[in-house]
Parts: structure tokens; sequence; C-alpha cells
């Protein structure tokens, strides 16, 4: 009889960790974009800049945004659309997203997916959007051909990133948000170096990569550099032809 080998159980996750997964719902919009009018323009920053090329005459048939959160970026939406569907890996953020939205008749849909995999057929948006996500998500390169898999071609994929790493970024965390969330009894340099996984400037040549077309924006310089800069604002366009 052979011997049945029995393996051993993961090690239980660090207890940091998990205490910042139970509260990331409750706390990340009023850390980011409620408790200091500095922090909040900063991040509102990203969400602005991607829609300043799509006013109210603009239309885009059917809409995805990965990783929405608790609903943000949909305040700050323009233009118009037959379907906006509101995704995210995480149940707890989208029902924050459905309260958020409850009393908004434009036709929105939410769903649990994941960014890096969401299910749905290959060019069946016209735009995707992903703010504050793609620093998250491993092997980003991959990502990014998926996404503009689901593009129709002329499809748009706006994206916004922190300009993490840069002088101004770190300085602003150190001054604010490392404190805020010291706070809650969380340590915000732990959180970011299992979170945020991709380097500003690796993530831009990135997309550089697989999107030549693009319309890029640095808040709050012109300069196009992460050491300068609080956060990159990008439109990418799929080639019409393909």
């Amino acid at each position: 009889m052979s011997e049945r080998t029995i393996e051993p159980p993961p090690p239980a996750d660090d207890p940091m960790w998990l205490r910042w997964q139970e509260k990331a719902p409750e706390i990340y919009e009023r850390i980011y974009y409620q408790s200091n009018p500095l922090v909040a323009a900063v991040n509102l920053s990203g969400h602005r800049l991607i829609e300043a090329d799509y006013p109210a005459t603009t239309h885009f048939s059917r809409v995805l945004e990965v990783g929405a959160g608790s609903g943000v970026h949909l305040d700050y939406v323009r233009h118009g659309f037959d379907e906006y569907l509101v995704t995210d890996i995480s149940a707890s953020f989208l029902d924050l997203a459905r309260q958020r939205h409850a009393g908004d008749a434009r036709p929105i849909r939410y769903a649990v997916a994941d960014a890096t995999r969401t299910g749905f057929e290959p060019q069946s948006f016209d735009r995707i959007i992903s703010v504050y996500n793609l620093e998250h998500l491993p092997e980003p390169h991959r990502v990014l051909e998926h996404w503009r898999d689901l593009l129709r071609p002329g499809g748009v994929l706006s994206i916004a990133i922190p300009a993490e790493g840069g002088i101004p970024w770190n300085l602003g965390r150190f001054l604010t948000t490392r404190r805020s969330f010291a706070r809650e009894g969380l340590d915000l340099d732990y959180i970011i170096a299992r979170e945020h996984i991709n380097a500003c400037y690796r993530l831009v040549s990135l997309i550089a990569h697989y999107f030549p077309e693009r319309q890029a924006r640095w808040y709050p310089l012109r300069v196009p550099h992460p050491h300068l800069n609080l956060v990159y604002a990008v439109n990418c366009r799929r080639p019409a032809g393909g």
C-alpha cells in the first residue's frame, strides 16, 4: 500500500493584512476622498483628467469600469452611454457603489468581476475605465492585453494611476495618509508594499507599448515624469483596424 501524502495547511496570513481586508470598504473612501481636502484633490484629479476628453456630447454605447470600488468615478462621467457596467472583485465595495448611485436614472449595472480575467467576450465594449487599479494587478502586460481585446476597434481604454515612487507622492503619503492609517491601527507602508506591486514608470512604458495612440496627462505638472507629479492619466485608443 502506498503511503498517502498529507499536504500541510496554508500558513495563516498576517493579522495586519487581514485587518486591512476587513476594514478597507469602511475606511478607503473616507481617507482618500473625504477626510483631507488635499488628499481628496489629488485622488479626484485622476477621475477628472480621464474625463476631460469626453463631454456630454460624446456617447459610448457600452462601458466597463474595472476595480470600481465604491463607485466614485461614475460621479465624473459626463458622456452618454447605453450601458455602464460597474465591476469590482469585492462584493462589499460593489454594495457601496450601488448605494452611492441608487438614485441615478442612467443605465447602470453591477457585477462582481476580476479585472484580470473579466469573463466578458472580446470586442464587447466601447470604453473601459480603470482608476487606481492597474498598480495592484499581477502581470500588468497580460491585463493590458486582456483589456485591449475587450475593446471594439476604435474603443477607448482610460487609465489613472498614482505616480508612485516619485518624491511628491512619497512626501505626500508621509505627511497625510500614513498618519490617517495609523489612527486606524494600520501600517500604510506595509499595506502599500503588498498592494502596489507595479511601479508607475513601468506601467507607463507598458501602456505606451500596447497603445501607441493615446492622450496622456500628468498632475499637477505637465512635465511627463513620475518624479515630478502625483498622478498619471491616459486615454488610449484601440486602432480602428485591429
